[in-house]
C-alpha cells in the first residue's frame, strides 16, 4: 500500500508533469471509481486546467480551475502519464490532455477512488476533520493526548489516521524500532519521552523515505514507474529471521491488529504489568513486596500520590486555581473541602490521577527489567485495570481485617469508613486472588504460584 513518502513521491512527479496542462477529454472504464458518480459532474472537467496539486496525508487533491479531484489510492491506486494510449486492463480513469499526453488511473483492486467536488463548496479542513495531523505538524502533547488510556496497541494507534495520519504498516514498524517501543505496548502506557521519540523518529524515517522517492515493493510503484529505493534502507520490516542490526537478536515477525508486524524481542522489549490492589489493611504493600522480591521493580501508586503533592509544581497550581487554596498544605485543605462537598472528589480525581497515570508511564519506559509490579489502590474504581496485564486482588476475612486495623491503627483511630467489603463483581474482573488470612510464609507460596503461571 503507498504510503505518505509514495504520495508524496507521486504528488511530486505529477506536478512536474500536469501544472498548467487542461483537461480535453475523459474516459471512464469502471463507474464505480468515482465516488457518487455524476456524468455530468465527469464532464464538466473537461476544460479544466491543473492549477496545483496537494497531498494530504495519503490523499492526493489535484486543483482545478473551478473543481477539486480528491484521490485516495487505495491499496494499489497508481497514476501514470503516457505519450501515447491504448487501454489495458485495469485502467479505470484516463484524462486526455492539451499537450497529446494521457493521465492514467489504474487500481488492480479496486480499493482506491476518485472524488469530484466543486471548488466554491470544498473546504480542505472539514473534508479530512476525520483525521489527525500528520507527524511533521503534530506536537507531542496533541499525540499524547489522543493515546491517553488507549487500550489498543500503540502499532494500531499509529496506524489509525484519526490519531495521526500517514502513517502506514511499513513505516510503523520502523518508527517503533527506532523507537525501541513494542508494537504490542498498549497506547495509554506511553510516556512522554516515547512519545517524543515516535514523532521524532516518524519525522526522521518519514524525510528519508521521501528523499529517497519512497519504498517501492511489488504493489507500489510511483507514477510511469518512478521507483523509490527506501526499501534499501529498511532496518526491520520484511525481515523476519534476519540479525536485529542493533544487537543481532534474529527479527520476529507477529501479527498486531491483523496486520503483519516485524520486531525485536531484544530492542523492543515487552514489558508487562502486574497490579495489586485491595481494600486498605488486607496486606496489599505485603503482597507486592513479596513480587518485588522476584521482579525488583515496583511502583508505588500511593507514593507517587504523595510525591506529586509535595513536589509537582505543574500539579500544585492545577490544584490552587481550580479549588481555590490558600494554605500550605495543600492535601489536607483539599480533604477539608471534600468533606464538607463530597461532589468535588470526582472532580479532583480527574485532575490528580491524569498526573499520576502520566508519572506511572514514565516509570513503566524507565524499567531494567520486562516485569513491573504496580501497587494501586484504586485499580478497578479508576478503570487502569484495563492496562495493565495481570490484576491481583488482596483479601482477608472481615473480622480478621478489623483486628489488623485496630491493632495498627488503635481502638479510637479506627476508621470504619475504610473498613469495607470487596464486592464480588470486583473479584470477577480479577485475575488472581489471593486471600490473606494466614502467615507470610503461605502468602508468599500464593505469589509464587502466580509468578510462575505468569512466567
Amino acid at each position: 500500500m503507498p504510503e505518505l513518502p509514495e504520495v508524496e513521491s507521486v504528488k511530486r512527479y505529477l506536478s512536474e508533469n500536469l501544472i498548467s496542462r487542461k483537461i480535453t477529454n475523459i474516459d471512464i472504464y469502471y463507474e464505480k471509481i468515482i465516488k457518487g458518480y455524476d456524468k455530468l459532474l465527469v464532464l464538466s472537467l473537461i476544460g479544466e486546467e491543473f492549477l496545483e496539486i496537494k497531498r494530504f496525508a495519503k490523499v492526493l487533491i489535484f486543483v482545478l480551475t473551478s473543481k477539486i479531484i480528491v484521490s485516495h489510492l487505495g491499496l494499489e491506486g497508481r497514476f501514470y502519464i503516457y505519450n501515447n494510449y491504448s487501454f489495458k486492463k485495469h485502467e479505470h480513469v484516463v484524462f486526455s490532455l492539451d499537450n497529446a499526453t494521457f493521465l492514467v488511473y489504474k487500481d488492480v483492486r479496486r480499493f482506491g477512488s476518485i472524488e469530484i467536488f466543486d471548488k466554491s463548496t470544498f473546504s480542505l479542513e472539514s473534508h479530512f476533520s476525520n483525521y489527525g495531523e500528520e507527524p511533521f505538524t503534530i506536537t507531542v502533547d496533541d499525540f499524547l493526548s489522543k493515546l491517553y488510556f488507549k487500550t489498543k496497541t500503540i502499532k494500531e494507534s499509529l496506524l489509525d489516521q484519526s490519531i495521526i495520519s500517514g502513517i502506514g504498516n511499513i513505516y510503523a514498524d520502523e518508527i517503533l524500532f527506532a523507537s525501541l517501543i513494542n508494537p504490542t505496548k498498549k497506547s495509554g502506557l506511553i510516556s512522554k519521552k516515547e512519545g517524543i521519540s515516535l514523532i521524532e523518529n516518524a519525522k526522521i524515517i518519514l524525510k528519508n523515505s521521501i528523499d529517497n522517492g519512497g519504498t517501492t515493493f511489488k504493489s507500489f510503484e510511483s507514477s510511469l514507474g518512478v521507483k523509490g529505493n527506501y526499501q534499501n534502507y529498511l532496518k526491520i520490516f520484511n525481515k523476519k529471521g534476519e540479525p536485529c542490526p542493533r544487537c543481532q537478536t534474529p527479527i520476529l515477525k507477529t501479527r498486531v491488529g491483523g496486520r503483519g508486524t516485524y520486531y525485536c524481542p531484544n530492542c523492543q522489549k515487552d514489558i508487562k504489568i502486574i497490579a495489586v490492589t485491595g481494600n486498605y489493611g488486607v496486606g496489599k504493600s505485603t503482597v507486592s513486596s513479596i513480587f518485588d522480591k522476584y521482579y525488583h521493580n515496583l511502583i508505588d501508586c500511593d507514593k507517587i500520590v504523595n510525591d506529586l503533592y509535595l513536589e509537582d509544581f505543574d500539579l500544585i497550581s492545577r490544584l490552587v486555581s481550580e479549588f481555590h487554596l490558600t494554605s500550605s498544605n495543600i492535601k489536607l485543605e483539599l480533604k477539608q473541602k471534600v468533606k464538607m462537598n463530597p461532589k468535588l472528589i470526582n472532580e479532583l480525581n480527574k485532575i490528580v490521577h491524569k498526573f499520576v497515570f502520566n508519572k506511572i508511564n514514565d516509570l513503566i519506559d524507565e524499567a531494567k527489567r520486562d516485569r513491573v509490579i504496580l501497587e494501586m489502590p484504586l485499580l478497578f474504581e479508576t478503570k487502569y485495570d484495563k492496562l495493565v496485564d495481570y490484576s491481583v486482588l488482596v483479601t482477608t476475612d472481615n473480622s480478621l481485617l478489623k483486628e489488623r486495623l485496630i491493632k495498627r491503627d488503635g481502638e479510637n483511630l479506627f476508621d470504619y469508613s475504610k473498613f469495607q467489603i470487596n464486592s464480588s463483581q470486583i473479584k470477577e474482573k480479577a485475575n488472581y486472588l489471593i486471600q490473606n488470612n494466614s502467615n507470610i510464609l503461605q502468602l508468599e507460596e500464593e505469589v509464587l504460584k502466580i509468578i510462575h503461571e505468569i512466567n
